[in-house]
């Protein structure tokens, strides 16, 4: 539909364009037609003179004919106007005015001058009538609606009249004349459509014939203006040309040119596409099958001179001959900077692979002489002190030349090489026996043949003189633009090559040593293994790779900060090497990981391994001192893996069993040290499973709490600890000294216990809703690593809100080990939540390293004792010791305290005598799901019946 509206508009454009025309033509017949109208009108008038009166026809006559003069002179006005005056609208309608005036002036005869009883002048009048109209169609059809203005005004009257007389030839004749208009309105029509076509076709003839002339201005302006060469070749011969492929060829006019046979300017050879011999013969064949046909070639100019065309033939088809459009491209520059980008990408390579800096030098020198085949080239640098220049490379230059112009001094009038270091500036001079720079060199440069010379100073990226690249010519010279810039990138690029080696030299000084520790560092650690374990396999000797790793580094890094994890680096850095023996290293591997290659041990493994031990273990007491951070003592443990070799094994595989040793001492309880067992590459990949099973766990809400009643002596439940125990879909049910440590290395530690922390508190609520459990508390375990987590402190007071539950039936558990570091910040976060009310139990007290002075300032509510004492209380003195100096202390601290692992009376009773009243473990109950805790909570009173039938056999669970 929408191409039909589209072409519909067209036509009516297209009509309106020729709408002028048609009037135009309509205009020059009315003389014709006026003459017409006079003869028809008087012989008109003489025949009825005397059958109408006379009064009536010379009316008539007046009017017919004065209306014609009007018409004359309106069409003598039309015809004196411009052409562009004569297609206004006022022309058209006045035409149209005219022909319904004319009509009806003839209708009226047939009115007027129709005799009633006169059937012979009736019809000589239709006659006349009738011819009048056919005359109309003949003049006026070029304007359809003027003619049939006409033509119905001038017919229907005489119809109407023939109709009204009471006579069959009278009626006849009505009908007959009806016919005739009918049939002459179609003739008009079919007349004016043929005019019509008759223009439109005139007309796209026209548009066709200007848009060709158009067309063929444009091309010629493209043809003439083309920056390439344009060519037309007929029958083997260029029949056209522009000035662009004139001036390409060297050629002062197109004739000259156009002379030249095309196989005389083509070398027959095309580069690129095809390898094979091609001829202007073998091109043009293959365009005009294929329509169009690219290739590369060489082309001679009339100087002889030769250079590179990229050429594109187009087939133009042609009735008689075939016609080839010919494009020339000069593609000098593009070959130039083709080859030059290629010969750049060789010498950056060979920066790539260590290639020594005189090599590359001398590249650039013989690769600059290749593209530019009369060049002779040379790269000379600076000495040390910045004041001489001295011959680098110059494989082209006579070796006098170089010898007698090396340590040339730097001056305004030494030569171009001189000069330019001596500016920093390019200095280019065409003849060197007229430049005064050359003065004192002038007699040297004519003996060794050359006639000019371009310099151009090395410059480095921080703007320092570096030295000179030149160009020198046998012949007086000067540079074209691509030359100027071919010299610049050349200086450029060993400038690149020049500063790129220094770099790597300093690099490699500084490659080898840690910036923070001063050790050696992880890349110097491969070359020093490499040799020691060479070493090893000619003593037949054995050495040791320690792996050293900081238990707990991240902690202090993260709360102290960086700087202060670095002087902690730096500290442990000189304990390890006052540790080592002279022929021993140590390194750096990177963060807080420490690697030492100890030599010359026992030939023996087993002696070897002891020797190794004995070191390890030294390391381990002395990394365990104290160290003095911000004017505070900090205590650190390390994790040490070790293995041997003995000159049979890679570095890389060394280092990496030495590494899954560490990663086991850390698995075995850390500030430790393992030795390297093939099984532990096993035990490393279950680890990595077990982290990844551990992220899926907490996806799926995997993990459970179990809880573990805490009792007093009077049988009271006085709460219970939430233990986390973590039933694998797999494995079954894993246990927490399992996965609690990947835990905590991985960080996984921080979304687990926010878990653990949140579900405590939702089972307080619940517990606060029943009267029999409302007093109970909930301990829950915190890691060292949640507890310094930054947004510890608001996690717990946000769930302890949003759960609405009492603070104080919350009791958060603290190892002793996590005050090893950071006390004072974990004495600010406990007080914190002390505020609001949250208890505070120190776990395992006893096992750890704290200092007891910060006891006293730490904010708690009671202390545990570690169920390692517990277990032989009975039977072993030094727990008894232990465990009643842990309850005299809480006693003096105004502490509870609570002894965990409590599995038989006899435990129970022993601590009771030493005034210890809380008590958890197996005796009372095993950790339990929530379910089966909540029913033996509701069995208080039972418990209590039958406490006295169990309390003499022990082990036994009440």
């Amino acid at each position: 539909m929408e191409s039909k509206d589209k072409a519909g508009s067209k036509e009516r454009n297209t009509i309106t364009a020729i709408q002028p025309e048609l009037i135009r033509i309509t205009y020059s017949s009315i003389p014709l037609a006026l003459i017409a109208i006079f003869i028809n009108s008087i012989i008109l008038g003489v025949v009825q003179w005397d059958v109408i009166t006379h009064t009536t026809i010379i009316t008539w006559l007046v009017i017919a004919n004065g209306f014609s003069l009007l018409r004359f002179l309106v069409y003598k006005k039309f015809k004196s106007l411009e052409l562009n005056q004569q297609f206004s609208d006022f022309w058209g309608r006045f035409l149209l005015f005219s022909s319904v005036l004319s009509g009806l002036i003839w209708g009226a005869s047939a009115i007027w001058l129709f005799p009633q009883n006169d059937t012979t002048h009736q019809v000589f009048l239709a006659f006349v009538i009738a011819g009048m109209s056919a005359g109309a169609v003949t003049t006026l059809s070029a304007t359809l609606s003027s003619v049939t203005a006409f033509l119905i005004f001038a017919l229907v009257p005489l119809v109407i009249n023939f109709l009204r007389i009471d006579s069959t030839v009278s009626e006849a004749m009505g009908f007959m004349v009806l016919l005739f208009t009918i049939m002459i309105l179609v003739t008009a029509k079919r007349l004016n459509r043929t005019i019509v076509e008759s223009l439109l076709i005139r007309h796209e003839h026209t548009l066709v014939a200007q848009a060709l002339a158009e067309s063929e201005d444009s091309y010629r302006l493209l043809f003439d203006q083309s920056a390439d060469g344009l060519l037309i070749l007929q029958d083997n011969q260029f029949i056209d040309c522009n000035m662009a492929a004139v001036q390409m060829m060297g050629y002062s006019s197109t004739n000259q040119l156009l002379n030249n046979l095309p196989a005389d300017l083509l070398r027959n050879k095309a580069i690129g596409e095809t390898n094979s011999i091609l001829t202007i013969q073998d091109g043009k064949d293959i365009a005009v099958k294929k329509g169009s046909y690219r290739f590369e070639s060489e082309y001679t100019r009339k100087n002889g001179e030769r250079f590179p065309v990229e050429v594109l033939l187009n087939h133009i088809p042609d009735d008689t001959n075939e016609v080839i459009h010919v494009v020339w491209r000069d593609i000098s520059d593009r070959k130039l900077t083709e080859e030059y980008n290629y010969f750049q990408r060789h010498i950056l390579e060979k920066l790539t692979i260590d290639s020594p800096l005189e090599t590359i030098l001398e590249d650039i020198v013989l690769g600059i002489e290749r593209l530019k085949p009369n060049a002779l080239c040379s790269i000379l640098l600076l000495d040390e002190n910045g004041k001489q220049l001295n011959h680098c490379t110059a494989p082209s230059l006579p070796k006098f030349y170089i010898k007698a112009t090396s340590g040339i001094e730097l001056g305004p009038f030494a030569g171009s090489c001189g000069t330019a270091a001596y500016t920093g500036e390019r200095v280019i001079v065409e003849d060197i026996t007229a430049d005064a720079r050359w003065s004192a060199y002038k007699d040297l440069a004519l003996q060794a043949g050359l006639a000019a010379c371009w310099s151009e100073p090395i410059i480095s990226s921080e703007n320092e003189v570096l030295g000179t690249f030149a160009i020198y010519h046998r012949v007086k010279n000067l540079p074209t633009d691509g030359e100027i810039k071919l010299i610049k990138q050349s200086a450029q690029l060993i400038s690149i090559s020049i500063e790129r080696k220094r770099m790597e030299q300093k690099v490699l000084r500084l490659s080898s040593l840690d910036t923070l520790t001063g050790l050696a560092n992880r890349r110097t650690l491969e070359t020093l293994l490499k040799h020691a374990s060479a070493a090893n396999a000619r003593t037949k000797k054995r050495g040791a790779l320690l792996f050293i790793d900081l238990d707990n580094f991240k902690t202090i890094n993260d709360t102290l900060g960086h700087s202060v994890g670095d002087q902690l680096l730096q500290q442990v850095a000189k304990r390890l090497s006052a540790c080592v023996r002279e022929c021993d290293t140590v390194t750096r591997f990177g963060g807080d990981e420490f690697v030492l290659i100890i030599e010359n041990l026992d030939g023996d493994p087993l002696h070897a391994a002891s020797q190794a031990r004995i070191i390890g273990e030294k390391l381990l007491h002395v990394l365990r001192q104290p160290y003095q951070l911000v004017e505070k003592e900090y205590r650190i443990t390390s994790s040490i893996g070790l293995t041997l070799f003995d000159g049979h094994a890679t570095s890389g595989t060394l280092i990496q069993q030495a590494d899954i040793a560490m990663y086991q001492a850390k698995l075995s309880g850390r500030d430790s040290i393992y030795f390297f067992d093939p099984q532990m590459q096993k035990v490393i990949d279950q680890r990595v499973a077990l982290e990844r099973d551990m992220r899926a766990a907490i996806a799926n809400k995997q993990f459970q709490l179990y809880y573990q009643l805490q009792i007093n002596s009077s049988y009271h439940y006085l709460g219970a600890e939430a233990l986390l125990r973590w039933p694998h879909p797999q494995r079954g049910m894993i246990s927490p000294l399992e996965f609690i440590p990947i835990a905590e290395e991985s960080g996984l530690i921080i979304p687990i216990g926010q878990w653990v922390l949140e579900s405590a508190c939702k089972q307080l609520k619940e517990w606060q809703k029943d009267e029999r459990t409302r007093d109970l508390t909930l301990a829950v375990n915190v890691s060292a690593i949640q507890f310094s987590h930054p947004s510890f402190v608001k996690h717990v007071l946000r769930t302890i809100q949003s759960y609405n539950i009492a603070p104080h039936r919350l009791k958060l558990e603290l190892t002793e080990s996590m005050l090893v570091n950071n006390i004072e910040e974990i004495i600010v976060i406990m007080k914190q939540l002390k505020d609001i009310g949250v208890q505070f139990s120190l776990d395992d007290f006893g096992t750890g390293y704290s200092s007891l002075q910060y006891l006293k300032k730490l904010p708690l509510d009671q202390l545990k004792i570690d169920q390692s004492f517990v277990h032989d209380l009975v039977k072993d003195t030094h727990d008894m010791s232990i465990v009643r100096t842990i309850i005299a202390m809480a006693k003096g601290l105004e502490l509870d305290v609570i002894a965990e692992g409590v599995e038989t009376v006899s435990q129970k009773n022993k601590l009771m005598s030493f005034g210890c009243h809380n008590f958890q473990g197996f005796l009372f109950s095993k950790p339990l799901p929530i379910e089966e805790l909540n029913k033996k909570l509701g069995s208080q009173h039972s418990f209590l019946a039958k406490k006295s039938e169990k309390l003499e056999d022990p082990g036994i669970e009440l």
